[in-house]
């Protein structure tokens, strides 16, 4: 399973596609202080990175994933700190 929600946090695992990026939007919408845990995600689907990127999360656990940690990670954060 792709998302795993716990109280305020969703876990991104494994490869998260298009079918996920609404479930995820729908449940980032209702949060007021959410966390996602990026650490076992090794792919997402671009619609999935649009979806964290409007939700404006602020607090992300990195994952461990090399381009993910290397090229998608450093995105979510530099629009955090554009915000």
């Amino acid at each position: 399973m792709p998302l795993i929600f716990e109280g305020r946090s969703a876990r991104l695992v494994g490869q998260v596609g298009v079918e996920d990026a609404e479930t995820l939007l729908v449940w980032l919408a209702d949060q007021e202080a959410a966390t996602v845990d990026l650490e076992d995600c090794e792919h997402i689907h671009a619609a999935v990175f649009q979806a964290l990127l409007v939700s404006r999360i602020e607090h992300f656990k990195p994952p461990r994933d090399g381009f993910m940690a290397g090229y998608v990670f450093p995105l979510l954060q530099r629009e955090r700190s554009e915000a």
